[in-house]
């Protein structure tokens, strides 16, 4: 986990495209709103490891908002109550059920479906948010950061350099 913060601090303060910072952040609040223990949430969470996105703001983004998403359950219920309820999608949900591999996916849960659809509302928002804000910080507090005396001072602690060594070796095990 070490290294996936150091590894974010490290992109926004670097050239890291800020798309690539602002896609992970989306899809990690995109895989916070979706229940855990279905087959559609494993299927996105393996294809967000295999995509070009800077995985710490990924696991970070992911793991901070999946605190703040057990507020949304509520809302998620409903929108996927009102979304399975809908007349013209009954055949899909019915055919979806019944096909064998797809019923795994339980796309016809409330929850599912209203995290699908949250996480696909709120994607875009929180794109354009996330890049803005690392725009804003790369032309105005990181400028102002670099003159600052002991700046770099964290990275000069024994104790994270070796921690971040121990998960580089780990990671490469």
């Amino acid at each position: 986990m070490i290294k996936y913060v150091t590894s974010f601090f490290k992109s926004v303060n670097a050239n890291a495209h800020p798309g690539d910072i602002a896609h992970a952040a989306a899809l990690g609040l995109f895989l916070a709103i979706l229940p855990k223990n279905n087959l559609t949430f494993t299927f996105m969470f393996f294809f967000t490891i295999f995509i070009r996105i800077n995985k710490g703001a990924f696991f970070i983004s992911f793991i901070l908002l999946g605190f703040v998403t057990p507020l949304m359950d509520v809302l998620i219920n409903r929108i996927g109550f009102w979304a399975v309820q809908l007349e013209f999608l009954r055949p899909v949900f019915i055919l979806c059920e019944n096909t064998p591999f797809i019923g795994l996916f339980k796309l016809s849960n409330t929850m599912v479906l209203g995290g699908l659809i949250w996480g696909a509302v709120l994607y875009l928002p929180c794109y354009v948010i996330i890049r803005i804000i690392v725009a804003q910080y790369r032309k105005y507090m990181q400028p102002a950061m670099s003159g600052v005396k002991g700046s770099g001072l964290i990275s000069k602690i024994p104790l994270l350099r070796h921690l971040t060594k121990i998960s580089d070796i780990k990671d490469s095990m």
